[in-house]
């Protein structure tokens, strides 16, 4: 028998693919925090994607389903009845889905590859260590509002672990501070804001969470190197 085994695997993959989170329309997903706010507008207007994933990206995601399930049952092993699973809330017009919750703290669950690991746990070269990604401790706070808890717990597992370090997970504990109230009210209006210009039938300029623009969506790096809607947004330029 001859055939692709990458399109063998594409097909599969595809197949089995889960929506990140239950979702409403109109609603803004916790899992878009900071992200761009045309990208959002595009997903919440419905426009379909123009840049679907490719094999290695859907590879990746896979790789990631199965450490968090891996990571959730090793913690209902451990944790019993004091922790529960893939917790969907709403907030303002907000949904979401918490990867575990326990009696006072969100856990988020971040896979990552081993450079972005080393970095973000091991201080190297008189440079301290990075932590997790702000965009994931902000997702995190979300559904801690949503949810009444106190604290975030944000963990990293690497996809690729080293020999050189005997650990594969890494983790942070964040508590509520006046400073990250106002951090996650703002980002609670500016997704709303999204929702109401998409509502309103327009969709808004390709700005970060802190008012960047994106004056290059044709570029290959963050953020629109893996924007679903690239070739759209290329057409419709920054305004």
């Amino acid at each position: 028998m001859v055939e692709s085994l990458d399109e063998m695997l594409e097909d599969y993959l595809i197949g089995i693919e889960k929506p990140f989170e239950s979702t409403h329309p109109g609603y803004s997903w916790a899992s878009e925090a900071e992200k761009c706010s045309r990208s959002v507008g595009y997903r919440i207007a419905g426009e379909p994607v123009t840049n679907k994933l490719r094999l290695y990206s859907r590879w990746n995601f896979m790789q990631g389903n199965h450490l968090h399930e891996v990571i959730q049952k090793a913690a209902a092993k451990r944790y019993g009845r004091d922790i529960e699973f893939e917790v969907g809330w709403e907030m303002e017009n907000i949904s979401g889905r918490a990867d575990a919750v326990t009696a006072s703290s969100v856990w988020e669950i971040k896979t990552i590859n081993v450079f972005g690991f080393k970095r973000a746990a091991y201080p190297a070269r008189g440079r301290p260590a990075s932590g997790p990604e702000s965009s994931a401790i902000m997702q995190g706070f979300l559904a801690a509002s949503a949810l009444g808890k106190q604290t975030v717990k944000i963990i990293l597992a690497t996809k690729e672990p080293s020999k050189a370090k005997e650990t594969v997970t890494a983790a942070w504990d964040f508590e509520w501070t006046d400073a990250r109230r106002r951090e996650v009210d703002a980002e609670v209006k500016r997704l709303q804001s999204i929702a109401n210009l998409v509502r309103a039938g327009d969709l808004p300029k390709p700005v970060l969470h802190d008012g960047r623009l994106i004056t290059d969506p044709a570029s290959v790096n963050f953020p629109c190197g893996y924007c679903a809607y690239k070739e759209a947004c290329i057409s419709r330029g920054a305004s």
